[in-house]
């Protein structure tokens, strides 16, 4: 395996990620120092085991067989929105998956994180996290009898017709869905959970279609801290808390909840297009949690983190100049900062 390090990578691991071996996907042109070329690829080569970690470079061009994840990996890219949110990373290319990925049987315990998704992820086997990814134009669904499921810290948005953004399945246990944004512009409602599945819903925010509801239907589990931007909520047996919307979904207001708050009291709704969901001054969602934490995707035990980045320390910056000499070397610059 050759030793490469582009310039979103780690600079100095955390204990925490460090695998068997750490592989690098990057199909920039010229580049020649990579491991693999395609993330497909990667992932279903015999030489990368269950274990190990994968980083995928960002790039100018897409990655885009489909992938299909049969081991237990731990996918790294270097996140999105990263030309509009400033200093996160030198490169500010996204690593774009344009098309479906499937965790199958094998990959229970995967990570997958730091990506652009333009086609769907379906999570067909248990112990599986998606967090801090991007997701335009697509939806996460999860299969059956499925337990164990972290859905975190995610930019997810959808536009085909009459689906939601989130779709669980039958059966499933122990599903968390935390500091997500989560948007629909296709009539359907963001989220929907059937009959019989436990779900746990905290600090997200959804923007669905006016008329539309982000659905629980019979299901059981929570629904607490999440600002509805529009559109409303719709369960039989959850009985939902601290929970702010534009409608009058709540109109009672009871536990906690609050309705009819402009959106515009409650969010900056300026920069980047993650950043301007954070609150404003003054904001009604301020301490407004169950526990008198912040509503919405920044507050709560998991904020949300600006542009996806994953836990690793990232190069920022970096200056070098175009020659050197043999007496004064080539002197280079580099900054970096580590997220959690």
């Amino acid at each position: 395996m050759k030793t490469f390090m582009s310039l979103f990578c780690v600079v100095a691991l955390s204990a925490s990620v460090v695998q068997a071996k750490i592989w690098t996907v990057d199909n920039n042109p010229g580049n020649s120092a990579a491991d693999f070329t395609a993330l497909s690829t990667a992932v279903s080569s015999g030489s990368v085991q269950a274990g190990d970690t994968i980083y995928v470079v960002g790039s100018a061009l897409n990655y885009g067989a489909t992938v299909t994840v049969t081991k237990k990996l731990y996918i790294f890219g270097p996140g999105y929105f990263l030309a509009e949110n400033l200093d996160q990373q030198a490169n500010t290319a996204a690593a774009t998956i344009t098309s479906y990925m499937a965790l199958n049987s094998g990959s229970e315990g995967s990570i997958v994180q730091g990506l652009t998704f333009t086609n769907s992820i379906q999570i067909n086997t248990s112990n599986i996290t998606i967090r801090r990814n991007r997701l335009t134009t697509a939806f996460i669904s999860t299969n059956s009898n499925l337990s164990n499921i972290i859905i975190v810290q995610n930019y997810l948005s959808y536009n085909y017709c009459c689906a939601a953004t989130i779709q669980i399945g039958s059966n499933n246990t122990n599903i968390i869905i935390s500091n997500n944004y989560v948007e629909v512009t296709n009539g359907g409602g963001g989220l929907t959970v059937p009959t019989g599945a436990t779900v746990y819903v905290t600090n997200n925010i959804f923007k669905v279609n006016t008329g539309s509801a982000v659905g629980m239907n019979a299901a059981t589990g929570s629904f607490d801290n999440n600002i509805i931007y529009s559109g409303s909520f719709s369960a039989s047996s959850i009985v939902p808390r601290n929970n702010i919307t534009s409608d009058t979904t709540f109109s009672s207001e009871q536990n906690g909840n609050k309705s009819g708050r402009s959106m515009a009291t409650v969010f900056t709704l300026s920069g980047s297009p993650d950043a301007k969901w954070q609150l404003a001054a003054g904001s009604p969602a301020i301490g407004a949690g169950l526990s008198g934490e912040d509503c919405g995707m920044y507050g709560g035990n998991s904020p949300y983190v600006i542009a996806g980045l994953p836990p690793i320390p990232t190069v920022y910056f970096m200056s070098a100049p175009i020659s050197g000499s043999a007496a004064q070397g080539l002197p280079v610059t580099i900054k970096v900062k580590s997220h959690n």
